[in-house]
């Protein structure tokens, strides 16, 4: 009897392993089919610097300022109040 309860296990064990590497393969091939649509490869080759007519290719100066923190919504206000938006962009933007 332990025999067959120790076959059990190792049956349901494999079961387990197979239905994990399974679920593995068909999310890799999700991503696959995900990967050659056309918007994820233009969003890949502008990360490489291949824009097209008017995009500019666009990145932080070395050593800017980390970006402020986003507070998760239904948390404690933040103490200080929020820098204006559009002039924090702005000044990103033209480097003022």
């Amino acid at each position: 009897m332990s025999d067959a309860v120790t076959s059990r296990a190792i049956a349901l064990e494999a079961k387990s392993a197979n239905a994990l590497i399974e679920a593995r393969l068909e999310a890799g091939r999700h991503e696959i089919e995900f990967a050659r649509t056309p918007a994820f490869r233009g969003f890949a080759a502008r990360s490489f610097g291949y824009v097209r007519g008017s995009e500019r290719q666009f990145a932080l100066a070395p050593g800017a300022p980390p970006p402020p923190s986003i507070e998760p919504l239904g948390s404690s206000p933040p103490s200080a109040a929020p820098p204006d938006g559009i002039r924090s962009v702005l000044d990103l933007l033209f480097e003022r």
